[in-house]
């Protein structure tokens, strides 16, 4: 009895060993991952930053300029110098014709008289006082005329620190002989003598025109 059953076990151990073995099946994942693939070359760059057809393709040459048609402009001759210039004693053209009915005819002093007599190089002016041998001005001097009526007519002469008394137009008034007026109207002729050179302070003396001087003082005309 014992002998039946070993052989019988030992039937089965044998013919389960007899058996092949089978390999473990191994599954693809569920969801795997979808990879695209590279893109190909030539066109690149298109569409990224505003890039053009790659590196291959000939650049492209820039417009044209438009055509201006329209005419060039004109250009303005240039002037004579003539126009309303400051500066003073040159001239530099007044706002407007000064009345010389209302000034003097003699300032009192006539230019380069006395010349060497008391400085060597000057001239004499009133009380023997050195004067440039130009000063005094003729009353009708161009120079004078043109600085008096660029005075009276801004204001000022030859800079804005030093004012004129007078307008032009109350200058020019000959009707009017008060004695207020002459003193404002030989206030603004000594102004302007005073700085003819068209800097403050660089004319001409008082003592070469003691004309006007005795006018200002009094306002009577000379």
């Amino acid at each position: 009895m014992h002998l039946h059953k070993f052989l019988f076990f030992a039937l089965l151990t044998s013919s389960a060993s007899a058996l092949p073995r089978r390999r473990p099946q191994i599954r693809p994942p569920q969801n795997p991952e979808q990879f695209d693939p590279p893109a190909p070359s030539g066109n690149g760059g298109r569409g990224r930053g505003g890039g053009g057809n790659g590196g291959g393709g000939a650049p492209q040459a820039p417009p044209a300029p438009p055509v201006n048609n329209n005419p060039p402009p004109q250009v303005a001759p240039p002037g004579n110098g003539n126009g309303n210039a400051g500066g003073g004693g040159g001239g530099g053209g007044g706002g407007g014709a000064v009345n010389t009915a209302v000034i003097p005819n003699d300032f009192g002093i006539v230019a380069g008289s006395g010349r060497d007599q008391v400085q060597a190089g000057a001239c004499t002016g009133a009380n023997n006082a050195p004067i440039p041998c130009s000063c005094p001005p003729a009353p009708n001097d161009p120079q004078f005329l043109n600085s008096l009526s660029q005075a009276l007519s801004q204001g000022f002469f030859p800079d804005q620190s030093v004012s004129t008394p007078i307008s032009l137009q109350a200058f020019n008034d000959a009707s009017d002989q008060s004695e207020a007026t002459n003193r404002q109207r030989a206030t603004a002729m000594v102004q302007v003598l005073q700085s003819l050179s068209g800097t403050k302070g660089q004319g001409c003396p008082g003592v070469s025109y003691p004309n006007l001087v005795n006018q200002q003082r009094t306002g009577i005309a000379a």
